[in-house]
């Protein structure tokens, strides 16, 4: 099961998407802050990690920072989900290594559909079946073709 980590102070928010996603078959983690959400992120160890940017104390930037400077963190994809619509926050979030920006509010089915798509990528690069082109954000290599499907039909 895809274990999704929801980093949100707005408890509305945090609760619907959390709905949401788990009557869709997610399991869902919740974290009402910044440092929780941090700490959630290490012990948890979520596939996705969904984050709002505007948090008090410690803000979505600085929590985006620590999880992509932990090697324990990095790898895993965050999204941002906020209602911060300026080019210069988006534009700073994909260059600390975000996969997608979602500006809010949001049908909560392309929040869904963004997930999926996101986690299939990660699971089929992680079987050897799609490669990540080094430092290229998020655009994928090319397909290449399994050994043991050469050997097959080489005979």
């Amino acid at each position: 099961m895809t274990k999704v980590l929801a980093i949100d102070d707005d408890s509305m928010v945090r609760e619907m998407v959390v709905r949401f996603l788990q009557i869709e078959g997610y399991d869902v983690i919740e974290a009402a802050y910044g440092q929780a959400g941090c700490a959630a992120a290490l012990s948890e160890k979520p596939n996705i990690i969904l984050l709002d940017l505007n948090m008090p104390i410690m803000d979505g930037f600085q929590v985006l920072h620590k999880l992509k400077s932990n090697p324990d963190t990095e790898h895993i994809p965050v999204i941002i989900l906020t209602a911060r619509i300026d080019i210069e926050s988006e534009r700073r979030c994909l260059q600390e290594g975000v996969t997608d920006y979602i500006k809010k509010p949001r049908d909560p089915a392309e929040l869904q559909e963004r997930i999926a798509i996101i986690v299939g990528a990660r699971e089929l690069e992680r079987e050897g079946y799609v490669t990540k082109s080094a430092k290229s954000g998020d655009k994928w290599g090319e397909l290449p073709v399994p050994e043991v499907f050469l050997e097959a039909h080489q005979r």
